[in-house]
């Protein structure tokens, strides 16, 4: 059976209007090893829980939570409400993965 995710659309698009927006932003792993700018994108992230956050610079901050990025939890992944979850189809090892809102710079 496939996994289905759900995020709160109108937190998700308060991240993906932060990404686009901000003029710099934190690039991934292989984007930063190829020297390539990162577009701006909303972050996947998978270790305390699974929640999508903004790669746009400066962060944009949590008002609950000083100090930490502004996150949208997947329906029953934030594991401060719905406990610790695992699913076979996220593996076991933790994750980032940057889903780019726009064009991918060729430079």
């Amino acid at each position: 059976m496939a996994l289905h995710l759900y995020f709160d659309l109108t937190l998700t698009l308060r991240l993906a209007e932060h990404a686009v927006a901000a003029t710099d932003q934190a690039p991934s792993f292989t984007e930063h090893e190829d020297g390539i700018a990162c577009p701006g994108a909303l972050v996947w992230v998978h270790d305390h829980g699974v929640y999508l956050m903004s790669s746009g610079l400066p962060r944009l901050e949590d008002p609950n939570r000083p100090g930490s990025s502004l996150v949208v939890y997947a329906h029953g992944w934030n594991p401060d409400t719905d406990g610790h979850r695992r699913d076979p189809d996220l593996g076991s090892d933790d994750f980032a993965e940057h889903l780019h809102l726009t064009d991918q710079p060729t430079h």
